[in-house]
């Protein structure tokens, strides 16, 4: 077997699955509610890795199929070259 790339080497971040839902509290006050019909994914840094950013969009879609219908956000936290 050959010499895994880069992004095969390096484990995944998470144990479990690629997508967390995490709830993100200031010291004042909890930030605004997502409103009724909208649904955001945070995708954060996948240190240049495209295989981990598509599983990443893959499970993305998944989900959002799997869910109720909604309004889509995705927003990217890592770096952008």
């Amino acid at each position: 077997m050959g010499t895994p790339s880069a992004c095969q080497a390096r484990p995944l971040c998470t144990p479990g699955p690629l997508l967390r839902t995490c709830l993100a509290m200031s010291a004042s006050a909890p930030p605004p509610p997502i409103p009724p019909g909208q649904r955001v994914y945070a995708v954060g840094d996948v240190h240049g890795c495209r295989e981990r950013l598509a599983e990443m969009h893959a499970e993305i879609a998944r989900h959002d199929q799997a869910s109720a219908p909604a309004q889509v956000t995705v927003v990217h936290l890592g770096d952008l070259v």
